[in-house]
């Protein structure tokens, strides 16, 4: 269901991930920002308030193949079951408050959590464009794990994906099937829209059109923990309690166990 968003109200949602964990709020004024925390297993997540101004509304709907443990990108494995989208109406729906207080980690890396933002407008007075922005993360170094070539400390930041996609609301169902569809199918949804260093990185954008008749965008959303090898770290030495790793396609991903990555703000804005 569209929430308005003149109105305060109050959202609880998590994501639990056995790497990442993730909480959704949102906060703005005259736009729509995204704000995601992260926060460990032990840890309890206050209510978050939702407070936002302006003639957007806006629903915010998770893939159904997430299932409990994340879903298994199309290169995981040859014999694995890919996930699918047969009816977009269906399978992607509304969070509700208490729908992240059911942990859903990552089983693993190549594991993925496919998202979907619907922003409804009763009019465009000027051509515009929605922009859907990534402002800030952060993402703690390993206190014990280290990059034996740059002597810095490894953090999860370095094996995250972030993907997205828009398309026009107002398109109809089957035609919204088939791209959510080749969204959550593609080995590489998108261009990979993080590279792990500091500053705000464009997501997605979108033109507007002026017209007096309601407009929408979805925007799809899909967080990956990368399996690909440039990830890799593999053990090189131990000195006074700290451990010290090659980055080696021959290695692997425990290094990031424990680790976590945060999304402090994404910001959806017309410009």
């Amino acid at each position: 269901m569209a929430k308005k968003m003149n109105r305060l109200t109050k959202l609880r949602v998590r994501m639990i991930m056995s790497m990442v964990s993730l909480a959704a709020a949102v906060t703005s004024l005259g736009y729509v920002t995204y704000a995601w925390f992260q926060f460990s297993r032990s840890q309890n997540l206050d209510l978050m308030a939702v407070s936002v101004e302006g003639e957007l509304t806006y629903s915010f709907k998770y893939f159904v193949g997430n299932g409990e443990e994340g879903y298994a990108g199309p290169d995981f494995s040859s014999t694995d079951t890919n996930a699918t989208v047969t009816n977009y109406g269906t399978q992607f729906s509304p969070v509700s408050s208490n729908y992240h207080e059911v942990a859903i980690p990552f089983k693993q890396p190549h594991y993925r959590l496919t998202y979907a933002l619907e922003v409804f407008m009763e009019e465009v007075t000027l051509a515009q464009t929605l922009e859907i922005t990534l402002t800030d993360y952060s993402a703690p170094p390993s206190p014990y794990f280290y990059n034996a070539s740059t002597n810095d400390a490894i953090s999860l930041a370095e094996a995250i994906n972030i993907y997205t996609t828009v398309i026009d609301g107002n398109l109809s169902s089957a035609d919204k099937t088939l791209v959510a569809k080749n969204f959550v199918e593609a080995s590489t949804p998108s261009s990979d829209k993080f590279d792990g260093t500091e500053g705000a990185k464009l997501l997605a954008s979108s033109p507007l059109t002026i017209s007096s008749e309601p407009q929408s965008r979805i925007i799809f959303l899909t967080l990956e923990f990368s399996g690909d090898p440039s990830t890799f770290y593999k053990y090189n030495s131990q000195d006074n309690g700290l451990v010290y790793f090659d980055k080696l396609t021959s290695g692997n991903s425990n290094v990031y166990q424990g680790l976590q990555f945060v999304i402090n703000s994404i910001l959806i804005a017309k410009n």
